[in-house]
């Protein structure tokens, strides 16, 4: 950004980027109720994977469906776009 401060689009982007955070989060709640991964008190790495596996997948489709998020995303690379996000989440 090349002048400081707030302008119109940056509240739009940010906007933007909450609203994809909370169907994100919406998607990870309803895949953890379904995988029982909230019932264990302690630590698995994969319940997580199995979380994520549920969950970006269908998340990264709503964005592609309503033509939100990444630019990269849009048209033939959703399935890229869903394969490198599975995998850089999954390692997180």
């Amino acid at each position: 950004k090349s002048v400081p401060g707030w302008e119109l689009q940056d509240l739009v982007y940010l906007t933007g980027t909450f609203s994809s955070a909370i169907v994100l989060v919406t998607y990870w709640t309803v895949a953890g109720l379904l995988s029982r991964s909230f019932e264990n008190s302690g630590f698995n790495p994969i319940q997580t994977l199995v979380n994520v596996a549920l969950c970006c997948p269908i998340w990264l489709a709503t964005e592609h469906l309503f033509e939100f998020g990444p630019p990269g995303i849009a048209g033939s690379a959703l399935g890229e776009a869903v394969l490198t996000r599975f995998l850089s989440m999954s390692s997180a």
